[in-house]
C-alpha cells in the first residue's frame, strides 16, 4: 500500500483504492474465532470478529466487537463480484485477504495483522493461562449446565456468581445467545458481550504476570493460533504493552447503538448499519477522531438521534428552497409571457387597431404542496 501524511494523520491506500485511517501511534490487530463445524477441511465462518487496539501515545488498549450479522459490502475479489452479505461470510468466501478488504471497504480502517483461533485451540489457550474469572447469572449457569454449549458433560457444573472457568466452560459461555447476559443483553448482542467479557478476563489474568512468565505464555499460545504476525513483531508488541503499564481495557461494539436497523436480506436476518455514523464512532473510539456534532462519548445514541434530526431539518430546508426556486422560475416564465403579449398588442395598435381594448394577460401561478419528509 501507499502511505501519505496529511497534517500528522497517515492515510493508507490499499490495492483496491480504499482510503484507510492509520495512526502510527495505534496498533490494530484483528482477532478472529473460527467456527468450522460442518465445514469439513474448508474454512469456517468467523463466529468472533474483534479489533484489539493499542495506543502507544495515550497508553490505552481497546477492544471493539464487530457483530457477525452486520450486513457489509463484499468487495470484488480475484475478478469476481459478490452481493452484500454478513460480515462473517467474508473469511469463508475468500480467507483473510477478503476479510481485510471487507473491513477496509466498510469501516475505513487499516489492520496491522490478525490472529485466528479455532474452538479447540481457544480452550487450550484458556487452560494455558489457568482459566478465566467470569460472573454468571443464575439463568446462565442453569442454561450452561443443561445444554451442550459446554461440550464436555463433566464440566457442566458451573454456578451462579463469580468463578474461574476452564477452557471448555469459557468456550461454552462465549457461544450462548438464547439467555440474557448479566447486563441484560440478548441474542447475538449477548454473545458478543460475553466474548468481550472473556477477552477482558484474559487481559486481567495476563497483566498480573511478571514479564518473563508473560513472554513464555505468549510464545506457548502462538502454537495454538494462525497469524500473519511474526514472532519478532509479537515480541515488539508485547514489549510496547509492558512499557505502557496498561491496567484496563475499554470496550466498544459495532454497529453502535442507534446506528443500525434490524432487517432481512435474501432470507437472512441481518443488522443494516449506517456506515458513516458507525465509522465515526469506531474512529473516535480507536483513534480519538472527533465525533460528529451532537455525539458525546458515553451518550452515543442521544448524539446519533441529534444528528438524524439535524439531517432531517437540513433536508426540509433543502426541499423548501427547491420549491421556492420552482415558484420563482414559474413567475419568471409567466412574466415573460405577459411581456410578449403586451408587445403583440402594441404592434396591433400601430397597424390601426385601437389599443383601448387591449387587455394584458395576468399569469396564473399554481404553487405545489411542499413535502418536507425525507427517508434515511
Amino acid at each position: 500500500g501507499i502511505r501519505l501524511n496529511d497534517n500528522g494523520k497517515t492515510y493508507y491506500f490499499n490495492s483496491n483504492g480504499f482510503n484507510l485511517n492509520v495512526d502510527d501511534n495505534v496498533i490494530n490487530i484483528l482477532l478472529l474465532g473460527e467456527e468450522a463445524i460442518g465445514s469439513g477441511v474448508g474454512r469456517g465462518r468467523t463466529d468472533m470478529v474483534m479489533i484489539a487496539s493499542m495506543n502507544v501515545k495515550n497508553h490505552t488498549v481497546k477492544l471493539t466487537s464487530i457483530m457477525r450479522d452486520t450486513l457489509v459490502q463484499i468487495p470484488e475479489f480475484q475478478g469476481k463480484t459478490y452481493l452484500d452479505n454478513k460480515l462473517n461470510s467474508a473469511y469463508e468466501i475468500g480467507g483473510i485477504q477478503m476479510l481485510y478488504e471487507t473491513i477496509a471497504k466498510n469501516f475505513d480502517i487499516h489492520l496491522d495483522g490478525y490472529v485466528l483461533v479455532g474452538f479447540d485451540d481457544f480452550e487450550k489457550i484458556i487452560d494455558a493461562i489457568g482459566g478465566v474469572e467470569v460472573t454468571l447469572s443464575a439463568k446462565e449457569a442453569r442454561y450452561l449446565n443443561r445444554t451442550n454449549y459446554i461440550s464436555n458433560p463433566s464440566n457442566r457444573n458451573v454456578v451462579e456468581g463469580t468463578q474461574t472457568l476452564n477452557g471448555n466452560q469459557a468456550l461454552g459461555f462465549c457461544r450462548v445467545r438464547h439467555v440474557a447476559t448479566v447486563d441484560d443483553q440478548h441474542y447475538d448482542y449477548g454473545r458478543t458481550s460475553r466474548q468481550r467479557v472473556v477477552l477482558n478476563a484474559i487481559f486481567d489474568k495476563c497483566k498480573k504476570l511478571n514479564p518473563t512468565d508473560l513472554v513464555l505464555l505468549m510464545n506457548d499460545c502462538l502454537n495454538y493460533v494462525t497469524t500473519d504476525i511474526t514472532k519478532e513483531q509479537f515480541s515488539n508488541y508485547l514489549e510496547i504493552g509492558l512499557s505502557l503499564n496498561l491496567d484496563k481495557m475499554d470496550n466498544c461494539r459495532i454497529p453502535a447503538e442507534g446506528a443500525y436497523t434490524e432487517g432481512s436480506v435474501r432470507g437472512m436476518s441481518v443488522l443494516i448499519p449506517d456506515l458513516d455514523r458507525n465509522i465515526s464512532v469506531l474512529h473516535n473510539f480507536i483513534f480519538g477522531d472527533p465525533l460528529p456534532e451532537g455525539v458525546e462519548e458515553g451518550t452515543i445514541k442521544d448524539g446519533l438521534d441529534h444528528i438524524n434530526a439535524k439531517k432531517e431539518e437540513e433536508a426540509r430546508k433543502e426541499e423548501e428552497a427547491r420549491q421556492q426556486q420552482m415558484l420563482e422560475n414559474q413567475n419568471s416564465t409567466n412574466a415573460n409571457g405577459t411581456n410578449s403579449t403586451n408587445t403583440m398588442n402594441n404592434t396591433s395598435s400601430y397597424n390601426g387597431t385601437s389599443s383601448s381594448n387591449d387587455t394584458g394577460n395576468s399569469g396564473t401561478i399554481s404553487s405545489g404542496t411542499s413535502s418536507s419528509g425525507s427517508t434515511w
